[in-house]
């Protein structure tokens, strides 16, 4: 399979990070992408009109894109329980699920580019959760790089 990424991207990462959880990780060849609405990335654009990130082009060549999407894909694809079933048990905490990698992937984001909103101050109990997420592999081997 390919995924068309950047590494910087907070959407690309919670692909990333639930191929990683899924054991598919090694499966995917990432190949860079530059979206831009302007100056379009032709090779990202043939696969994926609107010309986002992240996109994903399957075994068979079918096209995926939107975060939510390819994660629900991989999940299915690996037979996973990052998608929990309809009902109560989507607000059971303490788990390893697509909400927890995207809250994940969020704040991680806003570490990144948000430093200065200082939201671990204001938010200690998330921090602390936070703090523990981020330690997981798959959150460690997708952090982007510095800037």
């Amino acid at each position: 399979m390919k995924l068309f990424y950047a590494a910087t991207s907070p959407f690309v990462r919670k692909c990333l990070v639930s191929a990683h959880e899924l054991g598919l990780r090694e499966r995917l060849e990432l190949v860079p992408a530059a979206p831009h609405p302007v100056n379009r990335d032709r090779t990202l654009v043939a696969s994926n009109p609107l010309g986002k990130i992240p996109t994903l082009i399957t075994d068979d060549g079918a096209v995926l894109y939107d975060s939510r999407v390819i994660c629900e894909y991989l999940n299915a694809l690996a037979e996973g329980a990052l998608i929990p079933p309809h009902g109560p048990a989507r607000g059971l905490l303490g788990r390893v699920d697509a909400g927890s990698i995207a809250v994940g992937c969020a704040l991680g984001y806003l570490n990144f580019r948000f430093a200065s909103l200082e939201w671990r101050e204001k938010c200690p109990a998330t921090a602390a959760w936070f703090e523990q997420f981020g330690k997981r592999e798959s959150m460690a081997v997708t952090r982007p790089p510095a800037a």
